[in-house]
């Protein structure tokens, strides 16, 4: 605080840098992907996102139980 009673600051300032560049062949590849399946998803409707959960849920179960198994020296 200073001595009239008012609290003391400080104003900082930031400098911003990008790089910009362009893009490989198979980054705009890679990006039109992610956009599609973004399209996609958004398209489905609540219950086909909730059976795709579920059905994503189930196979991580398997997956886990699986390698359960192969842990305790059982085959899979």
């Amino acid at each position: 605080m200073h001595g009239d009673g008012e609290t003391a600051w400080t104003e900082y300032t930031a400098d911003e840098a990008y790089t910009i560049r362009d893009l490989t062949e198979q980054e705009a590849i890679e990006q039109a992907d992610s956009i599609w399946l973004d399209c996609v998803q958004a398209s489905k409707s609540d219950s086909q996102r909730l059976a795709g959960l579920e059905a994503s849920s189930l196979d991580q179960d398997e997956a886990l139980a699986e390698i359960y198994q192969l842990l305790s020296g059982g085959e899979a």
